[in-house]
């Protein structure tokens, strides 16, 4: 099934739509491409038109989490995700195509760290797997085989 795309003006795939169960084909009137340029069109003016506001959120973040503790935490986990982005994108780790769960094919499978300290040994999970392990609803057996690989 095809859907045109007003931004681009093409007559695209309705794979490449984001779905929206409040439009009445289920998908919106942009596609990705477009909607991704639009929304970071938007915030790259907001951000140059109110930087003292994204200044006091970042800020704002930083003393919640010195508050509560975490700082150095988040600032290890950070990294490790960064060094991890930066290893994928020169091709040093290749990103499978598959969740290492439920075996779903993706293209936004994301990596789930056991060990943050350990950057390099992630479990590739799509993201709705992702969600589950986060969420400590998903059972142990399963995760812990997956833990092992």
């Amino acid at each position: 099934m095809n859907k045109y795309c007003p931004s681009c003006k093409k007559i695209l795939d309705i794979d490449l739509f984001y779905s929206s169960p409040t439009r009445s084909d289920g998908h919106r009137a942009y596609c990705k491409e477009c909607s991704k340029k639009k929304n970071k069109e938007t915030l790259d003016k907001y951000l140059t038109e109110h930087p003292e506001k994204y200044r006091m959120y970042a800020q704002t973040r930083i003393d919640k989490l010195k508050q509560q503790g975490r700082y150095k935490e988040f600032l290890r986990m950070n990294n490790s995700r960064c060094k991890l982005f930066y290893y994928v994108n020169k091709g040093i780790i290749i990103k499978p195509t598959h969740c290492s769960i439920c075996g779903k094919e993706s293209d936004r499978i994301e990596g789930h760290h056991f060990n943050y300290d350990k950057f390099t040994d992630v479990v590739w999970l799509c993201s709705s797997c992702h969600k589950k392990v986060h969420s400590d609803v998903y059972f142990g057996n399963r995760l812990k085989r997956i833990k092992a690989i």
